[in-house]
């Protein structure tokens, strides 16, 4: 993306886009967003768990002191199941990474995906429908 002018042109074409991807998840949609509950959690994680190909390449953006923040290249080799997961409610799935020698958990939430293939368009719903939640 040139300019957050694109970025958010992006985000509003997507969001539509991942409505309809949802549909498949929950299997209807009676409000605009499903509710961020631990049910929902383990309907994705129950639908992606075997959709999503592990490892893959992903940026997150770590948060270095209050005002300062560094993107860091990571590589996603896994996501916890929501059964296990400390503070489901407050962060949602947890997804395990790697960056250079360390291991280490972050919300999936704050995932970006630097791949094009399709199912990891799975992700990007996840993110999209977790941060649209949070704002309503």
């Amino acid at each position: 993306m040139e300019s957050s002018e694109n970025l958010f042109d992006y985000y509003d074409n997507e969001v539509p886009a991942s409505r309809l991807r949802l549909k498949n998840i929950f299997n209807s949609i009676n409000e605009d967003w499903p509710r961020l509950n631990g049910r929902n959690f383990e309907l994705y994680y129950d639908y992606i768990k075997d959709k999503v190909i592990f490892p893959f390449l992903a940026e997150w953006t770590q948060v270095l002191e209050p005002g300062v923040s560094e993107v860091v290249d990571i590589e996603v080799t896994g996501i916890e199941d929501p059964d296990i997961t400390a503070d489901l409610d407050l962060h949602g799935l947890v997804c395990s990474v790697t960056t250079g020698d360390f291991l280490f958990k972050i919300p999936l939430s704050e995932v970006v995906i630097k791949s094009d293939e399709s199912s990891y368009n799975l992700i990007e719903d996840y993110c999209i429908w977790y941060w649209e939640s949070k704002s309503v």
